[in-house]
């Protein structure tokens, strides 16, 4: 059995390097594009879901944080208003 060379490792690690970055042709889903349009909407109906979901997750954590800070601003103008 006989050692490879480095021209080997090299030729080796040139053509997954260009294998990795040349194009290649992708194949559509045909559930996404199967010419009826039941599939069609429900692509574009997830696609729209996915799009609004982060914001709404956004939303939400932001609501229950002043929610929960509401409380303790109340507590904390209470506290001042009665010193005074």
């Amino acid at each position: 059995m006989t050692r490879p060379s480095r021209w080997h490792a090299l030729a080796a690690l040139l053509a997954s390097l260009g294998d990795a970055l040349l194009p290649t042709g992708a194949f559509a889903c045909p559930v996404c594009y199967g010419g009826s349009e039941g599939p069609l909407l429900t692509y574009l109906v997830t696609g729209v879901l996915m799009s609004v979901l982060p914001l709404g997750m956004i939303g939400v954590v932001g609501l229950w944080y002043l929610r929960s800070t509401r409380s303790r601003r109340a507590e904390r103008e209470n506290r001042v208003s009665a010193r005074r």
